[in-house]
């Protein structure tokens, strides 16, 4: 059975439509636990067992897994740019690739790239500002670090910077 996603539509990015919850069928039987939009048309959703998937106009497909571990948390500054995160060190970057072409001759897409952690543990969730590549990464308990566009650094550099 495939597992349906409720999308805030904003009248501003969808133009003629009303603003409100729209629901939609994906076409995966995972769980997902959160989701990440650049406009109403380019979103981002992740879930259960490394599922991440991608709307592009008005379709979701999955894209390319690098992981089976569940990923609860995603971010991006565009399309092409977006940073996953979730149980057991998982953080990877996206940049732009979708599931396998169907032409057999066109290049494989990569997996989607590992970052490499501070310290590692399960990551809930990755917000910051959509104009730059840095983001705060919460952790279970008190764990948190901070994304600078190449990696996940230790928290603190992030508690200095709010203080400064």
């Amino acid at each position: 059975m495939a597992k349906t996603i409720l999308l805030m539509v904003l009248t501003a990015l969808v133009g003629s439509c009303t603003a409100g919850w729209v629901q939609e069928d994906t076409p995966i039987d995972e769980d997902l636990y959160a989701v990440f939009g650049i406009t109403g048309e380019d979103v981002f959703a992740v879930g259960a067992n490394g599922m991440m998937l991608r709307r592009e106009n008005g379709e979701w497909r999955k894209v390319k897994r690098g992981t089976t571990e569940d990923l609860f948390g995603v971010w991006g500054t565009d399309v092409e740019h977006v940073v996953v995160v979730g149980n057991n060190c998982r953080a990877y970057e996206y940049n732009g690739w979708v599931e396998q072409p169907e032409d057999p001759e066109a290049e494989t897409p990569p997996d989607l790239k590992r970052l490499d952690v501070a310290t590692c543990g399960d990551f809930r969730a990755i917000d910051g500002p959509t104009d730059k590549s840095q983001a705060f990464v919460v952790g279970e308990r008190t764990q948190s670090q901070w994304y600078t566009g190449s990696r996940l650094n230790d928290g603190r550099d992030f508690s200095a910077r709010m203080q400064g």
